[in-house]
């Protein structure tokens, strides 16, 4: 189906592009978490290093956590576990903290 198709590589684990969006997705929702209101947190850059495979269907739990923040610029680092703890993936960020622009 289209959906597997692009949630999965050819081997039906976890495609890594899903892995990365998930970081991404929890590493901006600790770095907006950070800032005052009406500011905003683009990812600058990402690094993810790819531990296991992650499987299909599973259960998978998301943290990060700000390693440094300063005015303009924050460290943020993240792990994606399965349900029973096993990791499948971290990664590194660096965030931009700047006002949004209307």
């Amino acid at each position: 189906p289209y959906t597997t198709l692009f949630r999965s590589n050819r081997f039906g684990a976890l495609h890594g592009g899903m892995t990365a969006a998930m970081m991404d997705d929890v590493i901006s929702l600790a770095a907006g978490l950070s800032v005052e209101w009406g500011q905003i947190t683009p990812t600058l850059e990402m690094k993810v290093s790819y531990i296991r495979q992650g499987k299909l269907g599973a259960r998978l739990v998301a943290a990060a956590r700000t390693v440094r923040r300063g005015s303009t610029v924050a460290f943020i680092e993240a792990e994606l576990s399965d349900e029973a703890g096993a990791l499948i993936a971290t990664a590194s960020s660096t965030i931009a903290i700047t006002p949004l622009k209307r």
